[in-house]
Formats: structure tokens, sequence, C-alpha cells
């Protein structure tokens, strides 16, 4: 069976209405009435019941939904509108692609980037005040299609003790050489292939240059000043997201401070876990 463009948009119209009215119904469930019609509330809610969902020993992912949900938080206090299953979306693009994900150079070209500040309040309205459907299409596709590969090459960089010619390569595999009309299709480095290694900085195409910018900025104002840990975080990042393993050492400190050494061995023991195998 074959369907027309004007049936395959209505579909989707339902469908997104459909997921609209599930959220919302499941949120005004779990509130009491005379807080309903409160946008914080709606969204703490709505954290608590996705939090609720998620694997009890995935700390990556506990860590993001916190992440975007106070990025959501800060949209709405600049004034940006309520959207049940917006908010809904955003806040699993970020448990599924880091807090970040909407200027994440490696899963967005630059111009299709939010380019916003997260330390600016401000402009972080954007997050909920524009449709980001066909954005995150796009970025959930280039993770998808970059995962086996930066999975593997962060394992063996792990295992390497992360020198040099792994962490090059390792940024080699997430932004590698595109096919065709530029930005339009990407062709994922095998993880095993060889590179070549000296000791001059490569030539790391724009999009490369960018993301260790932001993720070294991101880093000092989390005030990680250690290289060792500073490397973990960038090598960790280039897999599961910008910024990533700076906010899960952030959640941490929170709780408990921990000294540089125990730092790294923690997050290096939940990096691990992330390249083993999924049952």
């Amino acid at each position: 069976m074959r369907l027309s463009s004007e049936q395959v948009h209505d579909l989707t119209r339902r469908l997104v209405r459909s997921r609209a009215l599930r959220w919302q119904t499941r949120v005004d469930a779990a509130l009491p009435p005379a807080q309903r019609t409160d946008p914080l509330a709606r969204l703490a809610t709505l954290t608590r019941l996705t939090r609720e969902a998620l694997p009890p020993d995935d700390v990556f992912k506990a860590s993001e939904l916190d992440c975007a949900s106070h990025e959501l938080a800060l949209s709405l206090k600049a004034g940006a509108p309520w959207r049940d299953a917006r908010a809904a979306a955003l806040l699993h693009a970020g448990i599924a692609l880091g807090a970040q994900w909407y200027q994440d150079d490696r899963l967005l070209d630059i111009a299709d980037q939010l380019q916003i500040d997260p330390a600016t309040p401000g402009g972080l309205a954007l997050l909920l005040a524009r449709p980001h459907g066909e954005r995150f299409k796009r970025a959930a596709t280039r993770a998808h299609d970059l995962a086996p590969g930066l999975q593997l090459a962060l394992q063996r960089a792990l295992d390497s003790g992360l020198d040099s010619g792994a962490l090059q390569h390792l940024v080699l595999v997430a932004f590698a050489p595109r096919e065709g009309t530029g930005t339009a299709g990407l062709t994922v480095l095998e993880a095993d292939e060889p590179v070549d290694s000296d000791d001059t900085t490569p030539p790391w195409p724009l999009e490369a240059q960018n993301f260790i910018e932001r993720e070294r900025a991101i880093q000092v104002r989390a005030g990680i000043s250690d290289p060792a840990l500073a490397r973990l975080c960038l090598a960790g990042d280039l897999v599961l997201g910008l910024g990533r393993c700076v906010r899960l050492l952030q959640r941490w400190a929170v709780a408990e401070p921990r000294p540089s050494l125990l730092a790294i061995d923690s997050l290096r023991e939940a990096l691990n876990a992330t390249t083993r195998p999924q049952r």
C-alpha cells in the first residue's frame, strides 16, 4: 500500500497529537488541580516521570536529564511558552544525545545548530519556543551512524591509556570526512583504520576544532585543570555528547567531592560500562 505525501503528513500529525495528549494526561494525573497550569510544576513532574523510566545504573542518562530539565526551567523563566510534548521530546533528546545536542558539532552542521549560550538564560527560551523535530532527527541519525565506530575507538583509547595517537584517532572517527554534497552524507571511519600520527597537531576539520574549543570552555567553567582528567572527559564526550562527562563530574562533586585520581577512576569505570555490549 502506498500513501500520498498528504496522508503521511496527516498520520504524522495524528501521532504527534497522540503523544502530546499522552504526556499531558500523565502529568495532569500526577499533579493536584491547583498546580496543573503551573509550567514549572509540570516540568518538575515530567522530569520525575522520565527519571522513573531510566535504568537505575545509567549515571550519564540521569545526569543529562537533570541538566536538560534545568535548561528548560531557565527557558520557562525567560518567557518561553510551555508545551508538554515539546518539553518531553527535549528531555528525551538530552538523555539520548546529550543536553547540548543542539550545538554538538559531531551531530549537526554549524548552520543547523542553535547558537545559544547555556549560561545565558534568555537564549534558552529558543529550546521551548521552536520545534526541533527535524533537527533532532538529523542529529539522531548521525549519532546512530557514528556509535559503533566511536564505541570501539573509545574502548581502544581507554585500553591504551589515552595516548596521543589513540585520542587523535578518536577525533578522526567522530569527524570523518563527508562525501557528496558537503554536509549531506557522513562516511564513518572504521575504528581499526590506520591513522597517520606524528608530533604535530593534526589539521582538524572546522567541526572538530569547534567541538574541542567548546569542550575546553566547558571544562574551564567546571574548574577541571588536571590534564589527565581533561583528556578523559574529551575522549568520553567525543562519544557520548558535548560536555557530558564534565556534567557528570559536576554532579558527583555536588554529592561528594572526589580527588582527581578517584574522579578519573570513577569516570573510566562509567565510560567502560558504555562500551560493553548491551544485553
